[in-house]
């Protein structure tokens, strides 16, 4: 697939005093993310590994050389992180540091770094956490008081002298590389770049590498050699770093992970005794009782007890459908013709709001396709509210006593939070941002940035940004974040959003996640089974979850309408075998069209449709027979994708008056890092 964003993360030298840059190890700390992040995470939401690479080698042997060319050699790679051993050098003592301005301490030895801390570094970024990595001043030799923030990195290049030294640290790595370089070549580069970079004499370089560097590399690193899977030259070294970026290429390729289509069909999840089903009852309303849950008692303490005694309004549906509009009773109508075992039952993270006539009314308003503008902004701004006051039942409270008028003492609640901040999944989860603020008005703000593949419609991390408290892993153990979102529908963007607040350590518990909209099947079952843990709260639940298959336009390609294009029948490598779309598929003008899962082949994420005579699968494309395109055509192709139903279209789209998803087209975290920047000498 095509980038659609080139984004990079290079912390550089901090400012000295007089203007100029002092040379730290932010410099050699780089995050580069090419496109999105695919999901790191099974469909029950467990982490899979990070691919760690080992470089090891001499001083200026050109480990961060290598590092860097291997970076650029993966363009197709997102989120390559490259992290320096220089960071965890160990604080020096007073005398430590008088040493090492007179050039007489030995920071080529083993024992000159902070094994635990930088093992630990490692250990996090393998499990795809966020991590703080130390920042070393090579001017004022001591790590300064700044921290270089690092996420989400599928591809982690450890470098340094000593990488291979120690063993708990070998045991991390999945490749482990020694640059091997002439000792003579080695001097002459760690004399152009201790002058150049940090400031140093040559007659104090001589000295140290006479006294410590050499020694270090005769008696401890070379001796690392032999721990490597690969030896690669510190010089010319084309050939080995195309090995090195294959074989990662082949290691990634074999981890990738498909959610999209699982996570729709989820079983559903055993709940509770409904006092009255949402189908069952009269007019078709969809509420769902509160009222005589057993699960729900399992959730623990952090339940208030208000909701606990919400009931269901089904009984006045009777006296209330006699009124309601054509839409409402459409609503209804649709949802009973879906009647399915699964729809009876929401799992016990999920709480519905009581199903009042006014939030009927409203979600009424919602699902009409026809009400735009003004009425429809002003109905998910009062949707949004309701949804944000039954959050707040879930954030932990305390006593408080305060003095009245007079001097009576009255005893209220406060709430007892240390850090709370949303998380909206952008950019339809925006729209509830407002009610949130207005509900906690020192509520801090973060966002993710995801999107869906054109590709095979699985989610994508573009961007992270969250406060600062969340980014702090200690801090973050002690956060409650609202993750907000317009709609649930198979789960995959709200598993991702979840994924990304766990990685950095905010607890399950403290999760809840804030709605408007979800499928009675699939995605909430996904996300009860992978975080239990996790509060959904929404204010209404449509019945279905259908697949659909879109078209996907490339270049200038106009709209592709149903007829004779969309439904002409082709045969596969001569087998005889109808691609998919069958008798007449059509496409309606918005370009989707029904795909019933009885066409399924068992690989419905690894298919694409092109109209120009040629069907892909699995990375193969096969010329079909059928009517040719004139020469030029622009190459127009569907995938698959998923939507509730009734369902209420793009609520973000509506919302903000769109009617085109943005491309990303640049996204920048902080200073801007392309792949020519990263020059290899």
């Amino acid at each position: 697939m095509a980038s659609k964003a080139s984004v990079g993360t290079a912390l550089h030298g901090s400012q000295s005093p007089g203007g100029g840059t002092k040379p730290t190890t932010q410099t050699k700390n780089v995050v580069l993310t090419e496109a999105g992040r695919a999901p790191w995470y099974d469909a029950n939401g467990r982490p899979l590994d990070a691919y760690i690479v080992g470089v090891a080698g001499g001083s200026a042997s050109g480990k961060t050389s290598v590092a860097k060319a291997i970076l650029r050699s993966l363009p197709n790679v997102p989120w390559v992180a490259i992290v320096s051993q220089d960071s965890f050098y160990k604080t020096l003592t007073r005398e430590q540091s008088k040493m090492a301005f007179e050039n007489n301490y030995d920071f080529d030895h083993p024992n000159a770094f902070d094994y635990d801390i930088f093992h630990q570094c490692v250990s996090d970024l393998k499990q795809s956490r966020a991590v703080e990595i130390p920042v070393y001043s090579f001017v004022e030799h001591q790590r300064t008081a700044d921290k270089t923030y690092l996420y989400g990195a599928v591809v982690v290049i450890v470098e340094g002298i000593f990488v291979l030294h120690n063993p708990a640290l070998r045991s991390l790595l999945d490749l482990k590389i020694f640059v091997q370089a002439d000792s003579d070549l080695m001097l002459a580069r760690r004399i152009r770049r201790d002058i150049v970079e940090r400031g140093r004499d040559v007659a104090g370089i001589l000295d140290q590498y006479l006294r410590f560097v050499k020694p270090s590399m005769d008696n401890f690193v070379s001796q690392t050699s032999k721990f490597a899977d690969i030896i690669v030259p510190g010089q010319n070294n084309d050939v080995a770093i195309d090995v090195i970026s294959q074989q990662i290429k082949n290691q990634l390729e074999s981890r990738a992970m498909k959610l999209r289509h699982e996570l729709s069909r989820t079983p559903a999840t055993p709940r509770r005794e409904l006092l009255v089903s949402p189908l069952a009852a009269p007019g078709g309303s969809l509420s769902m009782s509160r009222a005589g849950s057993r699960a729900g008692e399992t959730l623990g303490a952090l339940r208030r007890p208000d909701l606990e005694r919400w009931t269901s309004y089904s009984s006045n549906s009777s006296s209330s459908s006699s009124g309601a509009g054509p839409a409402m009773l459409a609503l209804a109508e649709a949802s009973q013709d879906a009647a399915h075992p699964l729809e009876e039952e929401l799992p016990s993270s999920v709480c519905v709001l009581p199903q009042t006539p006014q939030l009927r009314g409203l979600l009424t308003i919602m699902h009409d396709l026809t009400v735009t503008g003004a009425d429809f902004i002003f109905t998910v701004d009062r949707l949004s509210t309701l949804v944000m006051e039954a959050a707040m039942a879930f954030l932990p409270y305390k006593d408080k006593e305060i003095t009245l008028k007079g001097g009576r003492k009255h005893m209220g609640t406060e709430m007892d939070v240390q850090h709370i901040c949303s998380v909206s999944i952008l950019r339809s989860g925006s729209v509830l941002e407002a009610s949130a603020r207005r509900a906690i008005p020192a509520l801090a703000r973060g966002s993710v940035l995801i999107q869906s593949s054109d590709d095979d419609g699985e989610p994508k991390l573009y961007n992270v940004s969250l406060p600062s408290f969340v980014r702090n892993r200690q801090r973050a153990a002690n956060t409650w974040a609202i993750i907000l979102d317009s709609q649930i529908g198979t789960g995959a963007a709200a598993l991702m959003a979840i994924r990304v607040l766990l990685d950095h350590g905010v607890q399950e518990h403290h999760i809840v996640f804030c709605c408007l909209l979800v499928s009675a099947k699939g995605g909430v079952h996904a996300l009860h089974r992978a975080f239990p843990k996790v509060h959904v709260v929404t204010a209404g639940v449509d019945a279905e979850l259908k697949r659909r298959r879109v078209r996907v336009d490339d270049g200038n390609a106009v709209a592709w309408r149903g007829g004779s294009e969309a439904s002409t029948i082709g045969t596969i490598g001569g087998q005889g075998r109808a691609r998919r779309g069958g008798k007449g598929r059509g496409f309606s003008s918005s370009g989707i069209s029904d795909d019933d899962e009885e066409e399924d082949d068992g690989h419905p994420d690894d298919s694409l449709e092109h109209d120009d005579g040629r069907y892909e699968q699995a990375g193969r494309i096969t010329r079909l027979n059928g009517p040719g395109k004139s020469e030029g055509a622009a190459r127009r192709r569907t995938r698959i994708c998923f939507a509730i139903e009734p369902g209420a279209g793009n609520i973000g789209d509506r919302y903000y008056g769109t009617k085109v998803r943005p491309r990303v087209m640049s996204t920048q975290i902080s200073p801007q890092v392309s792949r020519k920047d990263l020059n290899v000498k």
